[in-house]
């Protein structure tokens, strides 16, 4: 469930990938929201769907944040998250305990995942 070697022997299959970009190129209509969970490998993604990023300015997105994994998948945690921030996203931690976080800084987000610890982010466009 990785797209990158891990490394630990186990056994890699090949599967097609697509951009979202290339994905919705020919689709009309509007995208409200993007859901996340890949396992590191989230920067890839959104480098795939700038150009629906720029169409649809109210897409929402929701992504798992696991600094670990991020590093683990080829990527620097701190600079997605710049790279969202420059898109105008800010961050909601969300939380299965009813303790959301609003406007949270990238390095409050980051010191949450320390000791291999995730979490879910509800990143919307600032008004």
């Amino acid at each position: 469930h990785h797209l990158y070697d891990t490394r630990d022997g186990s056994d890699s299959i090949r599967i097609p990938t697509t951009t979202i970009d290339e994905y919705f190129r020919e689709i009309d209509g509007t995208i409200d929201m993007i859901k996340m969970d890949i396992q590191g490998h989230e920067p890839a993604a959104l480098r795939g769907m700038l150009t629906i990023l720029g169409k649809h300015p109210e897409v929402k997105i929701v992504t798992e944040f696991d600094a670990q994994m991020l590093t683990e998948g080829g990527s620097r945690p701190a600079d997605f998250l710049r790279t969202l921030q420059g898109l105008g996203y800010r961050f909601t931690i969300l939380s299965d305990y009813g303790n959301s976080v609003e406007n949270a800084a990238p390095e409050n987000i980051i010191s949450r995942c320390a000791d291999g610890q995730s979490v879910n982010l509800y990143c919307e466009r600032g008004t």
